[in-house]
This record gives C-alpha cells, sequence and structure tokens, in this order.
C-alpha cells in the first residue's frame, strides 16, 4: 500500500473505529455496569482508541504489492500491536497483573470483534469503490470508443 493510499484508509479507519467502538462501550457497559454514569471527559476515549487502533496500520505500507501471506502476517501483527496498545492505554501496568486477566480477556475479546468488523467494513467500502471505479472506466472507454467511431467517419 503506497503512502497518500494509507493514509486516506487509514483516516477512513479511523471514523469506522470510533463508531464501533463506541457501540462496543455501550454494549459492555450496559452488560456489566448498568448503572454506571459518567461525565463528559469520558467522549475522548472512543477517540484515543480509535487513534491508537489506526497506528499499527502502519504495518501495512509496502512499497510493492503483498502476497497473501504477507497480509495474513501484517494483519495478524497489526491485530497484537492494537491489542497491545488498547490494554496498555486502558489498564496500563495492571495488564499483567493476574486478577486483572478477566479484564484482559474481555478487552481483548472486543478488540478482536472490532478488528474483524472493522475490516470487513473497510474490504466493503474497497469492493464498492472498486465497482464504481469500474463503471465509470466502462462509460469512459465507450465515449472514447464513439469518439474514435465518429472520427473514422
Amino acid at each position: 500500500m503506497q503512502g497518500k493510499e494509507l493514509l486516506a484508509k487509514m483516516f477512513r479507519t479511523y471514523f469506522v473505529l470510533v463508531t464501533l467502538i463506541n457501540a462496543v462501550i455501550y454494549v459492555s457497559g450496559s452488560i456489566m455496569q448498568p448503572d454506571r454514569r459518567f461525565g463528559y471527559s469520558v467522549f475522548i476515549m472512543p477517540l484515543i482508541y480509535a487513534l491508537a487502533g489506526i497506528l499499527p496500520q502502519l504495518v501495512m505500507y509496502s512499497r510493492h504489492e503483498l502476497s497473501i501471506k504477507e497480509v495474513l502476517l501484517r494483519k495478524f501483527i497489526q491485530l497484537l500491536l492494537i491489542e497491545l496498545m488498547i490494554n496498555g492505554i486502558i489498564l496500563g501496568e495492571n495488564a499483567l497483573r493476574p486478577e486483572y486477566t478477566y479484564f484482559v480477556k474481555t478487552i481483548s475479546i472486543c478488540i478482536v470483534v472490532v478488528f474483524i468488523l472493522a475490516n470487513v467494513i473497510n474490504w466493503i467500502m474497497d469492493c464498492t469503490s472498486a465497482k464504481q471505479l469500474t463503471r465509470e472506466l466502462e462509460k469512459f472507454q465507450e465515449k472514447n470508443q464513439e469518439m474514435q467511431e465518429r472520427q473514422i467517419e
């Protein structure tokens, strides 16, 4: 993935992640602590988590087309980096303590779900863009062919 393309994808992924992280926080909070209420400062956290979620996307940068093996390996590395960063941001050094194992597992499962959903959503968006570009290219080719036929006449 090239520089500008990677930055555009990171920007798009950021907003997908913010949305998915808000949904996960709402669902998990409603299940685990339904009576708890927070102040406005809590609204900044999904933005920080999403930023931490897109930074490892730099692992996908490459000057050449990646093979499927390379993509899968880099996605796995990306997921591990996200897991470490988010668990580190949320729990800090407590993530290494045995009494926080439940929280680490819960957060990690949520991260995997968000990671998969974000990648599926990005794939759908990429497919939609590719189909649109193909349609536009076909229209351009038809117009170009019509113009060439008119010039021959």
